[in-house]
Formats: C-alpha cells, sequence, structure tokens
C-alpha cells in the first residue's frame, strides 16, 4: 500500500502545481476542506460513495444525481 499513497501523494503535488501554475497562484492546493484517508471498511465505501454521489443534489445543482453526470 505504500506505493499507492506514494502515487497518490505524487498526483496530489503535480495537480496541485499546474492549477497554481494554470491560475497564477501560490501556496498550498489542498488545505483542510481536503484530505486524503483510506477506506478499509466496506461500509465506510458505500458511505463515501454515497456522500460525493448525492452533493449536487444537496448543493441545489439538480434533482437527481444522475441528471449531474
Amino acid at each position: 500500500m505504500g506505493k499507492s499513497l506514494g502515487k497518490l501523494k505524487d498526483i496530489k503535488l503535480r495537480f496541485s502545481r499546474y492549477c497554481n501554475k494554470k491560475y497564477g497562484r501560490k501556496g498550498f492546493f489542498w488545505v483542510d476542506r481536503f484530505k486524503s484517508v483510506i477506506v478499509e471498511d466496506g461500509n465506510t465505501l458505500v458511505n463515501c460513495l454515497a456522500y460525493v454521489d448525492l452533493n449536487p443534489v444537496r448543493a441545489s445543482l439538480c434533482r437527481m444525481s444522475e441528471d449531474f453526470r
């Protein structure tokens, strides 16, 4: 699992550098609001997926999550 975490860290670092350069920003991109966690339990994974899937509905961006795709 160590290699996977290293790859994810590299992806986040590259993405933040890209966005900072594109938008003329400096500093951290992934701050308090964003974090990475390892999901080991199946129930936790289902809850995370439901949270992500329902976010557009809760934000009133669409009536059903399928409409947001």
